[in-house]
């Protein structure tokens, strides 16, 4: 399951993956991530992996080629997540992004929501 969740009158969007994620939502998913570009210009997104169970890694390769895509869409990027090879392939994209992208563990979900309104 990805549940997307905007936050009134910012442009900060949250996702959150938990359990098995639901690849026919994708197309709504990025349809959603495009309309608040369009209406915002730069977003600023948290994405939450609770638990990657059941998701095919691929998948995250999907959203990376997203970001890459939709560069110019994203202004900063937290991942939050104990997943270490997230961690991982974070590390290894965040660079090829003009966003500011940063890791931050499951328990300081709040410092992430924190840097990304103060951003």
């Amino acid at each position: 399951m990805i549940e997307y969740i905007n936050k009134p009158g910012t442009n900060i969007i949250e996702l959150c993956t938990a359990g098995v994620a639901d690849n026919s939502k994708a197309k709504e998913l990025t349809e959603r991530l495009e309309a608040d570009i369009q209406k915002h210009g730069k977003l600023r997104v948290l994405h939450e992996v609770r638990s990657p169970q059941g998701v095919d890694p691929s998948n995250f390769w999907k959203d990376a080629r997203f970001a890459l895509a939709h560069d110019q869409g994203f202004s900063h990027i937290a991942l939050v997540t104990d997943v270490a090879w997230l961690t991982t392939m974070s590390q290894s994209t965040g660079p090829t992004l003009t966003a500011d992208v940063k890791v931050f563990k499951r328990s300081q979900i709040e410092e992430a929501r924190t840097w990304l309104k103060n951003a």
